[in-house]
């Protein structure tokens, strides 16, 4: 199968609310964001981003 570079390419904007809990005492913390695009400009027919969530854990030593 050819490849069609014509159809590749995105341009897109989110808007990313988060949330952040820190654990009390210790260097731990979780965040979750919840990603929509707002702008997304592709080159012909693609695939798009309709939301995504992310989670994250952090532990600092």
């Amino acid at each position: 199968m050819i490849d069609n570079p014509d159809f590749t390419g995105l341009d897109s904007v989110f808007v990313s609310p988060v949330v952040q809990v820190k654990i009390p005492n210790s260097g731990g913390s979780a965040e979750f964001k919840y990603q929509v695009p707002v702008y997304q400009d592709v080159n012909g027919f693609q695939q798009v981003i309709d939301w995504r969530a992310l989670a994250t854990v952090v532990w600092v030593f």
